[in-house]
């Protein structure tokens, strides 16, 4: 099941402001996700959002971007000390079936 406040990280050892994802199977539902990075405190909205994965929810490979802002910062997640984002549930709506990724990469041309 989901729930508000799940989240998916994706982290890298360099600032990035383009995530490339490929969805191998789409997620269903009418959940709602939160796009964020670190900033040395708290977590913030991404700057600038352009999620082509529309929530997982399309398949295959798109992308995701963003403006980096400059109080993005290291963090330690499972022992990892990477520039991390996560999509975080905010509303875990209904009808819910779970996206599968295929791979990630990232693009550092910022």
């Amino acid at each position: 099941t989901l729930a508000v406040n799940d989240a998916y990280y994706l982290g890298h050892e360099d600032k990035f402001k383009i995530l490339i994802l490929d969805v191998g199977q789409a997620g269903g539902g009418t959940y709602i996700l939160a796009w964020e990075y670190w900033n040395g405190a708290a977590w913030a909205a991404l700057v600038d959002l352009n999620d082509g994965t529309n929530s997982f929810k399309n398949a295959y490979t798109n992308e995701v971007s963003h403006t980096p802002q400059g109080d993005c910062a290291l963090a330690t997640i499972q022992g990892m000390k990477l520039y991390w984002l996560r999509a975080r549930v905010t509303d875990a709506g209904s009808g819910y079936s779970q996206p599968l990724g295929t791979w990630a990469r990232v693009r550092r041309d910022i």
